[in-house]
Order: C-alpha cells, then structure tokens, then sequence
C-alpha cells in the first residue's frame, strides 16, 4: 500500500497566472497473489488558473486511475494495464498532448481519456527474453477543432539479449498506426488539433537496438 504526495504541475491552459493548493497525491496497492502481480491507484492534480484578458478563472483538475497485472507461467508472462483520466497532459504525463483542458474563450472543456497494453513475454534461453505488444490511447473533448475523438495505436516486438553480467542489447521493432486527430512529421510523431493529417500519414515504424551497460 502506497500514499504519495508528489511536486504538482502547473499545465497553464491559457498562458494566465496559475497556483497550486496542494501537492499531487498518488494512492494505490500492489501485491503479489500466487503466480500473479497486480496492483492499481488513483492520482490527482490541481491547479488553479487566472487570466483577467479572456475574463479566465478557473480550477484545472486531473485525475488518473489505473490497473495493471503480470500473470507468470515461465517461461511465458503476460503483462496488461488499463487506465481512465482526465487532462493527463496538465498533469505532467508526456506523450498525451491531446489530453488536457481547453479554454475556449467561454469556458473550459476537460479531455477525458482512457487507453491500455497488452504484452506477451518468452524466455527463450537463460539469456534471452523476446517481448511482443500493442498499446492503444483515446482522448475525447468536443472542443478539439478536427472532431471530438483522438486515437493511436502502437504494435511492438523487442529482445532483452544479455552478453554479460551488466551488459545487454535490446533490438526492438514499433509499428504506430495514427487513427483519428494524429499524424506523422518528418519522421517525428506530432500532435496536431488544426489539421491532422495534412501530409496524409497515417502509419510510422521504426527499428534499431539499444545497447545498455548497468553498474
């Protein structure tokens, strides 16, 4: 069992002034039950933000609520997580552009999310363990300017490949698939609320390897 209480974040929404009136807090469990490992929490962060020239005062809240589980039946384990929030960017979580207020000159429209992972792992040797998984994220807001939904999915295969004690090559393969409010740039992934898909790309992958060193 777990308490946090966490440096807040001050996602300004509208440039204003803002001001925190408590920490970020993070509550949850995790435990082990036979072959199993699960756990889940809940996190919230608040803020308040103030901007007198858009006639702006408002408190932005976040939340987060989670569930996750690893089922271990060696050499296999399967790995699953799942989650619902609210405006996750002004609560500091990267890659979840999408997912945060929006002041809309009259009033302010909260994202609601959700999204999750499933991932499949084999001990194929002492040495080596191959994963393979896909991921998927949705944000909902009726003041996005292309629609009210955004999605992506991602689909994943890696190897973690121990040389030695302390040395490790991970080669690793992606495949994101951008669905609705998302797009590809120039090999970058972007997040665009004006015009998603402009360059009409859709589909993205990479591949290389990591080559890690522990001490």
């Amino acid at each position: 069992l777990y308490l946090s209480l966490i440096q807040p974040e001050k996602g300004a929404v509208d440039a204003g002034t803002t001001k925190n009136f408590a920490p970020k807090v993070a509550v949850g469990y995790d435990g082990k039950f036979g072959i199993v490992k699960a756990g889940g929490g809940f996190a919230y962060n608040g803020f308040d933000e103030k901007n007198a020239a858009v006639n702006m005062d408002e408190t932005i809240s976040s939340y987060l609520a989670y569930l996750h589980g690893v089922v271990d039946l060696n050499p296999v384990d399967l790995s699953v997580a799942a989650h619902i929030g609210q405006n996750l960017s002004n609560m500091g979580i990267g890659g979840r552009e999408l997912s945060k207020a929006i002041w809309t000159g009259t009033k302010l429209e909260n994202t609601d999310s959700y999204g999750g992972y499933v991932q499949l792992g084999y001990k194929m040797a002492s040495n080596v363990k191959w994963y393979a998984g896909a991921g998927y994220v949705h944000e909902h807001n009726k003041a996005f300017a292309f629609g009210k939904d955004a999605a992506q999915a991602n689909y994943f295969i890696n190897a973690n490949i121990h040389i030695a004690k302390g040395f490790m090559i991970v080669p690793e393969f992606d495949y994101f698939q951008f669905l609705k409010g998302y797009e590809n740039t120039n090999g970058k992934e972007t997040k665009l609320l004006e015009t998603p898909f402009s360059n009409g790309i859709k589909h993205a992958w990479t591949a290389g390897a990591k080559w890690q060193m522990d001490f």
